[in-house]
């Protein structure tokens, strides 16, 4: 039911617990490389500027795709198909979260700068 509405391009990326895993596994190894690029090497990472919004939402990214993980891989195991982690987290922000990410991005926003200078 989550996904009948969306495009079908995120019907094919979401469809499967198997697809969700696969997907999950190349973004936390995306969001890992940002995170060890930026943090061994903070002058060269944040010398370009767009890498800056990489760093700022690379965590953030890595625990929700590792929650993805976890339950497409229970799903995989178990036979079911739950409803993506994003999509929960979509229901759950239209309420009540808003005020949380505003705090996740100047946190980090704050931690960009301390590794700028």
């Amino acid at each position: 039911m989550a996904l009948e509405e969306r495009p079908a391009w995120v019907k094919a990326v979401w469809a499967t617990p198997g697809r969700r895993l696969a997907l999950s596994i190349a973004s936390i190894a995306g969001a890992i490389w940002i995170l060890l690029s930026a943090l061994t090497d903070p002058e060269e990472w944040f010398g370009r500027r767009p890498s800056i919004p990489g760093f700022v939402a690379a965590p953030m990214l890595l625990v929700m795709f590792g929650l993805q993980a976890a339950e497409a891989a229970r799903d995989l195991a178990s036979g079911r198909d739950s409803v993506p982690v994003f999509h929960r987290l979509g229901w759950w922000l239209d309420r009540r979260g808003v005020v949380l990410i505003v705090g996740y991005v100047l946190v980090m926003v704050a931690a960009s700068i301390v590794l700028i200078g």
